[in-house]
């Protein structure tokens, strides 16, 4: 069966090049839709390989900054990576429910 996330992958500039390229080259396994002038590839997949296959491309194009957004099928499961000359940064979503406050009654 597998788990579906939504990913979005973007660059640390606003060049496209670099994205067009992973499409163009297939560096990704993954079934990526390009447009020229986009900024951002996007993804509704079962992509298991998301780190490995980053840490690569990040190692492929020294200096650029990548971030890859991901939003699974569970409530919550949202996260952000970020990848840079082979190495990578996970961010968690922490969601925060404020605390009541009766002056804001209305």
């Amino acid at each position: 069966m597998g788990y579906y996330t939504d990913y979005d992958l973007s660059v640390s500039f606003s060049n496209d090049s670099v994205l067009k390229r992973i499409v163009d080259e297939e560096l990704i396994d993954e079934n990526f839709n390009y447009t020229d002038g986009d900024s951002e590839l996007c993804l509704h997949s079962k992509w298991y390989d998301h780190k490995k296959d980053m840490l690569r491309i990040s190692a492929m194009f020294p200096g650029v900054l990548f971030t890859l957004s991901g939003e699974g099928e569970e409530a919550g499961d949202m996260w952000r990576e970020y990848y840079r000359d082979g190495k990578m940064q996970r961010a968690d979503v922490i969601i925060t429910i404020e605390q009541f406050d009766e002056s804001k009654l209305k």
